[in-house]
């Protein structure tokens, strides 16, 4: 109960620091001045390059309103202006990923249906209008107390484990296309205008921004739709689907889903360090030597301004990469401090906590933080899989 307590209340420390550190460093340096400074101009595109439409449905003032604003902060991240921006945004939407993933995952799961985690797709749009690095370590903290996940101990028989963990099939087959179709795609042409600068019209940019600010919706009406075509057209085998497989079958199922997202997880992840490692790869042409320029400075890409010591800033871009930064890593740390515990409680064991936390952190390297998650979260169910083969093989 201690230990629960203690991870819970670390959670909540992050949260209340990603509280501090995004929307009050956003007022201490006055970025939530200038993006309202912004926001009052006019329809034109204003110096800074950020795009001030003021209707996106013509139906709901209030969510244009919204939309008009998560636009004039998005703007510059897909601008060019600033080039530490660039860089960082394009690892943060990869993490986003593997993050996302893993709560639609976690809403699957048979011991959380019936709770509040099931409802991956509120959970995101909450994140998506209440910044993410202050809702997932809520969730987190909630999951600890609420999760029936959060009670597995070494006393829980390998079939129940396996059971608790396991996930529909059917629902399974539908994930990796809906989170392809409602996060993948409207990502990329989010980020066609950094891609193809000069190339796309402002108008046609901020319909592309605005649309992908939906993708926890997005993601939720395409499983909706997946899942009729693969019943309808058969694509699980009858022996793997609930009413015919053994929990251990569909958990094993699930796997498809981890291969999949950590598959496009690593290969963007790597190759975004290879952009900033080896910049001599890309110095064939002009425009490339331009790309390379967009790596900037990579502390100022990866290492935020202080809380303790703010500054003012000098763009509106810089506010919204000092922002972006706190999001991304207070939302994969909190995560990774669950999942960490989840280890500790499942196998009664600060030695398996700390092996699970080891492994993230040196996984970062490959997959990235976000990534990290989700593969500890593959590592929970591979643990289980053998927990299970091991009592068949003994009986």
């Amino acid at each position: 109960m201690a230990s629960r307590f203690l991870a819970s209340a670390a959670l909540v420390a992050i949260a209340t620091f990603g509280y501090f550190s995004i929307l009050g460093l956003g007022e201490k340096n006055g970025f939530f001045g200038a993006l309202d400074d912004a926001l009052a101009k006019s329809n034109d595109v204003d110096a800074a390059g950020i795009p001030l439409r003021r209707a996106y449905t013509g139906l709901l003032a209030p969510l244009d309103s919204f939309l008009n604003t998560l636009v004039a902060f998005f703007t510059p991240c897909v601008s060019r202006e600033l080039p530490a921006l660039t860089l960082f945004s394009a690892f943060a939407a990869v993490q986003v990923l593997p993050l996302h993933t893993a709560v639609v995952l976690e809403g699957l799961r048979s011991a959380n249906a019936g709770t509040v985690f099931a409802l991956a797709a509120v959970w995101g749009t909450i994140y998506q209008t209440v910044p993410f690095g202050i809702v997932l370590p809520i969730y987190c903290a909630l999951y600890v107390w609420r999760s029936p996940l959060a009670y597995l101990s070494p006393s829980t028989p390998p079939a129940s484990r396996a059971e608790m963990l396991s996930m529909d099939p059917l629902h399974v087959r539908a994930v990796t296309g809906a989170l392809t179709l409602g996060y993948v795609v409207p990502t990329l042409l989010a980020a066609l205008p950094a891609m193809f600068p000069g190339k796309i019209a402002t108008e046609v940019q901020e319909v592309f921004l605005a649309v992908w600010q939906f993708f926890p919706a997005q993601v939720a009406a395409w499983q909706f739709i997946l899942l009729a075509v693969v019943k309808k057209l058969g694509l699980v085998k009858e022996s793997v689907q609930w009413h015919r497989a053994t929990p251990e079958a569909r958990l094993l199922y699930s796997g498809r889903v981890y291969r999949y997202i950590l598959g496009i997880t690593a290969a963007l992840h790597l190759a975004l360090l290879n952009f900033v490692v080896v910049p001599w790869m890309l110095s064939t042409s002009s425009e490339s030597e331009s790309a390379i320029d967009a790596t900037g400075d990579l502390q100022a890409a990866f290492v935020p301004m202080s809380v303790l010591a703010p500054r003012r800033i000098t763009s509106l871009a810089e506010g919204t990469l000092t922002l972006l930064q706190y999001d991304v890593y207070c939302a994969a740390g909190s995560v990774i401090l669950l999942t960490s515990y989840l280890s500790y409680v499942a196998w009664g064991s600060v030695r398996a906590g700390g092996v699970a936390l080891a492994k993230s952190i040196q996984r970062t390297l490959v997959v990235g933080p976000g990534g990290a998650v989700l593969w500890a979260l593959w590592d929970r169910d591979d643990a289980a899989l053998s927990a299970a083969a091991e009592v068949k093989k003994r009986s």
